[in-house]
C-alpha cells in the first residue's frame, strides 16, 4: 500500500486512464492551433478566441497534469515547495484562462447577434487582441495571491503535500473569478442566444414580402423599351417574359441590379435567409451580417413591354431556394410538384430550432458537467471543515475539471466544416 491509499492495480488503471486523457488534451488542441494557424479559411477574428482557448488547455495538459498525476499516485508531493507554488499557481492561471476563454467566446456570439453592424465594426483585430489579454491578465489576477503569501502556512509533514490555498477568503474569492461569475455570464448569455435562435427559426415562417418594384430606364431603342427589375425582400428577382428587340440591354440591367443588391448587403437591415446555425454556433467562423450577405441568391430579369402591348417570345421559371431543393416528380402524371412553401419553411424552422439546442444545450452542459462538482467541493471543504469529503469524491471531482479541456477542442471544432477540413489535412496529407 502507497502513502496515496492506492494500490498497485489502482496506480496502473489511473495512469492508463490520465495518460490517454492528457493525449486527448494535448493533441486534439494542438490540432486547433495548428489548424488556425495554416488553414486560410480559419483565420478570422473569431478563431482568435478558439485559439486562446487551445493555447489554455494545451499547456494545462502538457506542462500541469504530468506532476498532478505524480502527485496523485505518489500520495506526497516530490519536486520541492518552490515548485509546488509555482505549479498550484499555473494550474490556477490555465484553468481560470480556459473558463474564461469560454466566456469570452459566448460574449462574442451574442453581441456578434444582437449588435450585428456596430460590433462587427468595433472587433478590429487590435480590439480582439486585448479582449484577450484582458482574459488572460484576469486569470493572472485569480493565481498570484498565493505566491504572495495569501494561503495558510503549510505544516511539516513526513510527506510533504501539495495543495490549493485551504484560506477561506482566497477560497471564496479564486471560486468567484474562476467559475461562479464567468459560468453566470455563459448561462445568462446562451439562454439569450437559444431565444435568438429560436426566434430566427421561426422568423421564417413568415410569408416573404410583396417585391417592390424598380423601373431602370434603357436607353432608346427602336421599340422605346422600358426595362422593370422586381425585386423582393430576399434580394431575388421576379421572372417574365423577355421579348428579342430587349436582349441587348440585359446586360447593362443586370449590372445594375448586382449592384442595387450589393448595396443592401452593406446595409445594416438585411433580409437575406441562411442557416440559422451557423450564426449562434460558437464555432462558426461567419459572423451574423458576414453570413447573411455571403448567400446572395442569383438575379432574374423581368423585361416588361409597352403599355400597347405585344407577344411574348419567352418564359423564365420563378426559383425559390428553400421550397426549390425539396421539389419531386409526380410519378402517376410525370409532371413536376412542389411541396407547400409554408409546411416546408415550418419543417426547416423546426430542424433548426433542434440543432440550436443541441449545440448550445451540449455547450452549456459538458462545462457544467466538468466544472461545477470541483467548484462545489472546493468551496464547501474549507467553509465546513467538520464535513467529511471522501477523498476519492475530491479528486474526481478534480480530475473532471481537466476533463473539459479535451472536450473543448471538439466542442468549438467539430460543428465547423472549415475546422474538419484543416484537421484532415494535418492528419491525411
Amino acid at each position: 500500500m502507497y502513502p496515496s491509499g492506492y494500490t498497485l492495480p489502482h496506480i496502473i488503471l489511473a495512469s492508463i486512464l490520465a495518460t490517454l486523457l492528457m493525449i486527448v488534451i494535448v493533441v486534439g488542441n494542438m490540432l486547433v492551433i495548428i489548424a488556425i494557424a495554416t488553414e486560410k479559411a480559419l483565420k478570422n477574428i473569431q478563431n482568435w478566441f478558439i485559439a486562446s482557448l487551445a493555447v489554455a488547455d494545451f499547456f494545462l495538459g502538457l506542462v500541469i497534469m504530468p506532476f498532478s498525476l505524480v502527485n496523485e499516485i505518489m500520495g506526497y508531493w516530490i519536486f520541492g515547495y518552490w515548485w509546488c507554488d509555482i505549479h498550484s499557481a499555473m494550474d490556477v492561471l490555465l484553468c481560470t484562462a480556459s473558463i474564461m476563454n469560454l466566456c469570452l467566446i459566448s460574449l462574442d456570439r451574442f453581441w456578434s447577434i444582437t449588435q450585428a453592424v456596430d460590433y462587427l465594426k468595433k472587433r478590429t483585430p487590435a480590439r480582439a487582441a486585448l479582449m484577450i489579454a484582458l482574459v488572460w491578465i484576469l486569470s493572472a489576477l485569480v493565481c498570484i495571491p498565493p505566491l504572495l503569501g495569501w494561503k495558510r502556512p503549510t505544516p511539516e509533514e513526513e510527506y510533504p503535500k501539495c495543495e490549493l490555498s485551504e484560506d477561506i477568503g482566497y477560497v471564496l474569492y479564486s471560486a468567484l473569478g474562476s467559475f461562479y461569475i464567468p459560468s453566470c455570464i455563459m448561462v445568462f448569455v446562451y439562454i439569450r442566444i437559444y431565444f435568438a435562435a429560436k426566434a430566427r427559426a421561426r422568423r421564417g415562417i413568415r410569408k416573404q414580402p410583396r417585391p417592390r418594384v424598380v423601373s431602370i430606364p434603357i436607353p432608346a431603342q427602336k421599340s422605346n423599351l422600358k426595362a422593370t427589375l422586381s425585386v423582393n425582400g430576399d434580394g431575388q428577382t421576379g421572372g417574365q417574359k423577355v421579348p428579342a428587340s430587349a436582349s441587348a440591354s440585359a446586360t447593362a440591367v443586370a449590372a445594375a441590379a448586382a449592384a442595387a443588391v450589393a448595396a443592401r448587403c452593406r446595409a445594416p437591415s438585411v433580409g437575406i435567409d441562411v442557416d440559422m446555425v451557423s450564426e449562434f454556433d460558437p464555432s462558426s467562423s461567419d459572423s451574423g451580417v458576414v453570413s447573411r450577405c455571403a448567400v446572395v441568391k442569383p438575379l432574374k430579369l423581368r423585361l416588361c413591354q409597352p403599355i400597347f402591348g405585344r407577344k411574348h417570345v419567352g418564359k423564365s421559371k420563378r426559383e425559390h431556394a428553400d421550397v426549390g431543393r425539396h421539389a419531386g416528380k409526380d410519378e402517376s402524371d410525370g409532371k413536376m410538384k412542389q411541396r407547400d412553401p409554408e409546411r416546408e419553411k415550418r419543417r426547416l424552422a423546426r430542424k433548426k430550432e433542434k440543432r440550436a439546442t443541441m449545440i448550445l444545450g451540449f455547450i452549456m452542459g459538458s462545462f457544467i458537467a466538468c466544472w461545477l462538482p470541483f467548484f462545489v467541493l472546493y468551496i464547501v471543504k474549507p467553509i465546513f471543515p467538520d464535513f467529511e469529503i471522501p477523498s476519492q469524491a475530491f479528486v474526481i471531482a478534480f480530475w473532471l475539471g481537466y476533463t473539459n479541456s479535451a472536450l473543448n477542442p471538439f466542442i468549438y471544432t467539430v460543428f465547423n466544416k472549415d475546422f474538419r477540413r484543416a484537421f484532415r489535412r494535418i492528419l491525411f496529407k
